[in-house]
């Protein structure tokens, strides 16, 4: 079920973890779990929408022969289930920023399943801070919203002067608030909003001072 709902994003894949992955699993795993403490400790509030929607965080790591791999992922359909990809060089900040990103969409999710949010054409198509290629306008209201969540939990790490990653925090910060701004002007002047929709893009644009 899991590779066919994949399939339908540019036959987008991923590697499994095996048994003789035992060391990149375990240093992995630890990691996470320090990434979840720190999330608790920062950003409660994240921290406990992880706890109410998120069953399962499954590991990955990179495909074979070089193919395109996902690199974290959530799907309306395979709602409590998150994927990230795992690999030594990543470090904490890199397994929160993917957590909060998976959780952010996982969120939005439950407002869209009963709310359009956005009510452009599908066939519409913008560009994307996070992908390459062109995007529809819901793609991109979801990235906006990631991009919200992520930089919240990131604002709220690196008011801890002795927060012991804090220049990668920083960095991730203000690379995350460039793409939050280009994304919030490519929805805020094409996006066809529901009340919601236009509700939650006020929220943003509040909490960023955005014009």
């Amino acid at each position: 079920m899991i590779l066919e709902i994949i399939k339908d994003d540019n036959q987008l894949g991923f590697g499994f973890c095996h048994k003789n992955d035992s060391k990149l699993i375990k240093e992995e795993v630890n990691k996470i779990k320090i990434t979840l403490r720190d999330i608790k400790k920062y950003d409660i509030s994240s921290s406990n929408e992880i706890e109410e929607y998120i069953d399962s965080i499954h590991l990955t790591r990179e495909g074979k022969n070089g193919d395109r791999f996902m690199r974290s992922g959530t799907n309306f359909y395979m709602w409590g289930t998150m994927f990230i990809y795992i690999k030594l060089s990543h470090s904490i900040l890199y397994y929160i920023d993917h957590i909060i990103h998976e959780c952010a969409h996982t969120a939005l999710n439950i407002l869209n399943a009963k709310d359009e949010l956005v009510t452009n054409a599908p066939k519409e198509r913008f560009p994307a801070p996070l992908r390459k290629d062109l995007r529809p306008m819901i793609g991109l209201f979801h990235a906006l919203f990631v991009l919200n969540r992520v930089c919240g939990t990131f604002k709220k790490i690196i008011s801890d002067k002795n927060y012991e990653y804090l220049d990668e925090a920083i960095q991730k910060y203000n690379d995350s608030l460039k793409k939050l701004k280009e994304t919030y002007a490519t929805v805020r002047a094409n996006a066809k909003t529901t009340p919601l929709g236009e509700n939650i893009l006020n929220a943003i644009k509040i909490e960023w001072e955005l014009n």
